[in-house]
């Protein structure tokens, strides 16, 4: 039996595979195009499923045609309507899903690095606090006040050259005790 137009619905309640194939190349790129349309944002191979699922419901479904209320393009277009909307709640019921997920991991990370910042602000501070009161203060006022070195050098009467070695000095104590402490740590863990 040739599948032809008219007998297409026949075939298709009789189960027979090449009406199945008829409607796919018939009316494949409408329902394709109308699919595409409803899931714009969606990914291709979203899209590709949906319309397989559409004529596997045309074949399941085949029993439910009404010749009456329309034709049987008017028919694939309808399923094809509102099984594409499924498709779209679903993938964006996902999306939200992963967007929350996102969010979450953003978060959890947002407070795992604010508890690493202090606990190395704490390890700073305790290195800071084993310098001479001297380099104490004009590590506070360039590092935490940002004075300059010209302020510094006239507040503490010392040459800016002065003031420069102290700083690097403290800065390298600080490298040095904080490489040293971070390792034990990281060993004890």
């Amino acid at each position: 039996m040739v599948i032809t137009g008219e007998n297409v619905v026949l075939a298709l309640q009789a189960k027979r595979p090449e009406a199945l194939e008829y409607l796919i190349n018939q009316y494949g790129q409408s329902v394709y195009s109308l699919a595409r349309t409803i899931l714009r944002s969606a990914a291709s191979e979203d899209v590709e499923e949906c319309v397989s699922d559409i004529f596997a419901a045309a074949w399941q479904k085949s029993k439910e045609y009404d010749g009456q209320k329309g034709t049987i393009k008017t028919w694939l277009l309808m399923l094809t309507k509102y099984r594409a909307l499924d498709y779209r709640r679903k993938l964006s019921t996902q999306s939200a899903y992963l967007a929350s997920d996102e969010q979450l991991t953003t978060s959890l990370q947002a407070v795992e690095d604010e508890v690493l910042q202090r606990e190395r602000l704490q390890l700073t501070l305790a290195v800071v606090e084993t310098f001479s009161e001297l380099d104490q203060k004009l590590f506070f006022r360039r590092y935490f006040l940002q004075e300059a070195l010209d302020e510094l050098a006239a507040a503490f009467d010392l040459t800016k050259r002065a003031v420069e070695n102290r700083l690097w000095r403290c800065r390298k104590e600080l490298r040095d005790q904080l490489a040293e402490k971070e390792g034990s740590s990281c060993g004890s863990s």
